[in-house]
């Protein structure tokens, strides 16, 4: 296993929980853009964690409650539904 998969297989999971824990910045979206993650060309392994990361969080749920924590109703932001879905095979 190389450095940057044994990186991701421990510290992908442990941000993530950081992250869940975090508020969003206050006030009304300004806007919208996509969100990527740069990988060094060859990065297979890596790549393999973060997209199976990703998969997990959308197949279990926790990507909508996650969503629905900081941005949907009842928060500043108030949003009615999440209108995108994580799909990690068209990557």
């Amino acid at each position: 296993m190389d450095d940057a998969t044994e990186l991701a297989r421990t510290h992908v999971p442990r941000a993530a929980r950081w992250w869940a824990g975090k508020a969003p910045a206050d006030g009304p979206p300004i806007g919208s853009e996509p969100l990527a993650l740069g990988l060094r060309k060859g990065e297979k392994g890596l790549k393999a964690v973060v997209d199976q990361t990703l998969r997990e969080l959308e197949s279990s749920g926790a990507a909508e409650g996650l969503f629905n924590k900081w941005y949907g109703p009842g928060t500043r932001t108030n949003l009615a539904k999440r209108g995108f879905k994580i799909h990690t095979d068209q990557i």
